[in-house]
């Protein structure tokens, strides 16, 4: 029975397929940088890269897909409402969607052997700004027109990794490879209040398609202090970008390749009896990187650093299931990795969450509640504020197990 659920589920996750990042701070780009390492560090803010164990894999370190002993199936929900307020309108919008799902294989006893898939992280927006047009000369008896400019889009991009992982002794080794595809549109409109000027605009789509890979360690240095450090390499993506200018009158077809930039971060995860802290840092280089493909982008290098907290009451077996809860919480810091209006744009995330042991399955469900609050330190006035639930299954499975050495 256990099998029939798990498989109707990876099924409906591929139909739906889908994780929803309304933003209109994704407008410039590929969509609002998303990372997917699972619910238990969603509840911890996204730290916690260097804790891994036979139960949960961070599926953003490569190397964690070493621990687990046996066959592993991990997968992530969500549902969020975002509110973006700029000075003319407020716009709210719900969202739900699956965060991602993966598979992680023990080969013999040191190896593991992951299939990690991250559907399309959408930068779904739509917004309106107003203002002033004026002229030298009068256009029938005007020289100040009002407009209305009208920015839609949506799309992003979507990850398929396959990883391998190995141990010896306190140090564990992982590598990933990414294929990544999707696509990215645009809509831009100029609209005038009076009939004496014309409408313009365009629409920009970029089809994407490449590779990329990741490499992941981790290391103990003592049986409870773990360090970890994971090295995003740099990609050039395959892009072919169609424009389109209002009314059809003409188009034309780009192939400029878009860059992905070189990422590193480093974390440290410590635990002294019930409790684990877990603190990570990383940057990624976005102003290495062409932009060519998107000429109005100004790339700014995200620099990011998360703090978690997790508190697991009793390691007892044969106690009340309420016992058994691990209870999260989490705060982040992130940059977005271009400007607007010559702006770095911050983010602040808050999590709590908690965790619930799952007999059957061997596993945890796991739930996370977290806000992250987008552009509040700029001064041009544009804002969003996230609220979002994400629910999480790890199960395990006998399918595979890792074998003693003789």
């Amino acid at each position: 029975m256990k099998r029939v659920i798990l498989f109707l589920t990876i099924g409906v996750m591929f139909l739906i397929g889908t994780a929803d990042a309304a933003s209109i701070f994704g407008s410039g780009g590929l969509g609002i940088p998303r990372t997917y390492s699972g619910t238990r560090y969603a509840a911890l803010a996204e730290a916690g890269l260097a804790l891994s164990d036979s139960i949960y894999i961070n599926l953003d370190n490569p190397a964690s897909f070493a621990s687990v002993g046996l066959t592993r199936f991990t997968m992530s929900a969500f549902i969020s409402k975002t509110t973006a307020d700029d000075p003319n309108t407020s716009d709210k919008q719900d969202d739900l969607g699956f965060e991602g799902a993966a598979f992680a294989l023990p080969i013999y006893k040191q190896y593991g052997l992951g299939f990690q898939y991250q559907p399309m992280t959408d930068h779904n927006f739509l917004f309106n700004s107003r203002g002033w047009y004026e002229t030298d000369e009068p256009i029938q008896d005007q020289t100040a027109f009002l407009y209305t400019d009208r920015f839609q889009g949506e799309g992003g991009i979507s990850r398929i990794s396959l990883t391998g992982a190995a141990t010896y002794g306190p140090v564990s080794i992982g590598i990933s490879g990414q294929y990544i595809f999707g696509m990215t549109e645009l809509l831009s409109k100029r609209s005038f209040e009076s009939d004496a000027l014309l409408a313009s605009g365009q629409y920009r789509s970029n089809e994407l398609s490449g590779y990329s890979a990741k490499i992941g360690v981790t290391a103990s240095a003592r049986r409870n202090l773990q360090f970890a450090a994971v090295a995003q390499l740099p990609a050039k993506i395959s892009n072919t970008t169609v424009t389109e200018f209002e009314g059809g009158d003409s188009s034309q077809v780009e192939g400029k390749d878009v860059e992905l930039p070189m990422g590193i971060q480093i974390g440290a995860a410590w635990r002294v009896g019930k409790s684990t802290f877990a603190a990570d840092a990383g940057m990624e280089f976005w102003e290495d990187t062409n932009t060519d493909w998107q000429p109005s982008m100004k790339p700014n290098n995200v620099v990011s650093a998360q703090l978690g907290y997790e508190f697991r009451p009793t390691h007892l077996i044969l106690v009340d299931w309420y016992k058994k809860l691990t209870y999260r919480a989490g705060i982040s810091y992130n940059e977005n990795y271009y400007l607007v209006q010559d702006e770095v744009v911050n983010s602040i995330r808050a999590s709590v969450g908690f965790g619930i042991p799952v007999r059957m399955a061997r596993g945890m469900l796991d739930f996370a509640v977290y806000t992250d609050m987008r552009g509040y330190n700029t001064s041009f006035n544009t804002r969003e504020t996230v609220w979002g639930l994400q629910m999480g299954w790890s199960a395990t499975e006998a399918w595979f197990q890792k074998r003693k050495r003789r």
